[in-house]
């Protein structure tokens, strides 16, 4: 195993070559090698060094979520509070580079975290929020909608709202169904407050539809953030749910927090 640098030593001698770059780029067993390195054990500076020279959008989608995964989510999935300055740096450095790579090898993983009701996903869901907020283009933050929108019935997604539906890897969690909690709701008003006019109507109609199924369940029906969620939807958005009014007036009768008048109302006037 390598030697793993820790305080005075900030740089890994094969960081600064390109030959091991290349070899990275065409190794068949990538997966494998990076493992072997054990680089999610490396110091946080030093990982902010390797995204800032590894992560490119030349090193293709699969090597480059190959790389993430193994030099950032175990260090993401372990965070019980706002990450150090050096991790944050890495993660947001490799998201400007490759924000396709660090939604498959991080962000979506941290999702599967927050849509876990047995756990604590508080620290992932703040990352994951400002990072899709800060490096993802408005046309991916729409994506990213509609895929937790989509995501929490196992939706066949189409090709305007697919992230990343073509270029998947296999066995990746994006396969699988996302339970719509607080934690994954909250996630969902962040980025929808924060794109504003960058939501299109295929975002908004997933949304719609997310919205609908998440308050079937018993959970949903009394979930505050979901009715804000809704409040923001046809506050926002007027002009884009207008095909929606019926459905938006069942789903808000349904619900039981104090929000119930209120998001009434704002449909009544669409």
């Amino acid at each position: 195993p390598p030697q793993h640098p820790t305080g005075a030593a900030r740089t890994l001698p094969w960081s600064e070559q390109p030959e091991m770059l290349g070899a990275m780029q065409t190794t068949g067993q990538l997966q494998a090698l990076l493992r072997a390195l054990r680089l999610s054990s490396l110091d946080d500076e030093v990982t902010a060094t390797l995204c800032r020279g590894l992560v490119t959008i030349d090193l293709g989608l699969h090597r480059a979520v190959a790389l993430l995964a193994e030099l950032l989510l175990p260090k993401c999935l372990r965070l019980t509070r706002a990450p150090p300055r050096a991790l944050l740096a890495a993660v947001l450095a490799s998201a400007e580079a490759h924000p396709r790579a660090i939604m498959e090898a991080v962000l979506w993983p941290l999702m599967r975290r927050c849509a876990d009701p047995t756990e604590e996903g508080g620290a992932q869901g703040d990352l994951v929020a400002r990072v899709v907020k800060q490096c993802f283009p408005v046309s991916l933050q729409n994506s990213f909608l509609i895929r937790v929108a989509h995501s929490s019935r196992r939706h066949e997604r189409d090709a305007a709202g697919a992230m990343l539906a073509e270029s998947c890897l296999e066995g990746s969690a994006s396969d699988e169904a996302l339970k719509w909690t607080d934690q994954v709701v909250g996630i969902l008003q962040a980025v929808l407050t924060h794109s504003k006019q960058g939501v299109t109507q295929a975002g908004v109609d997933a949304l719609v539809e997310g919205i609908a199924e998440a308050t079937e369940d018993a959970i949903g029906v009394g979930s505050l953030k979901l009715a804000k969620l809704m409040f923001t939807l046809v506050t926002m958005h007027a002009n884009k749910v207008s095909a929606h009014t019926d459905e938006l007036a069942r789903i808000a009768k349904l619900g039981t927090t104090f929000m119930k008048k209120t998001i009434l109302a704002k449909i009544e006037k669409l």
